[in-house]
């Protein structure tokens, strides 16, 4: 590797630890709905090939969705 590359890949990643900071939290998954008739709301996380669900309860229902939102606008700049 050349040194201009080290040098365009160094100042990407400083570009986007410089992003990330300002988003704030940030979680990898969805969240989900799931029940036949009382619905409850879940982290869905994919890990190891396998799929985890994290209780979220109504209460951190926004919170979570924001963290997912915050990784999501991370993933598509990084794509820049």
């Amino acid at each position: 590797m050349h040194n201009k590359e080290i040098a365009q890949i160094t100042q990407k990643v400083e570009f986007l630890q410089k992003e990330l900071a300002g988003l704030g939290p940030v979680m990898r998954g969805s969240i989900v709905k799931i029940g036949t008739r009382n619905k409850q709301f879940y982290f869905s996380l994919n890990k190891d090939k396998k799929t985890k669900l994290i209780y979220l309860g109504k209460k951190r229902v926004e919170m979570a969705r924001q963290y997912s939102n915050n990784y999501k606008d991370s993933w598509r700049s990084s794509m820049k």
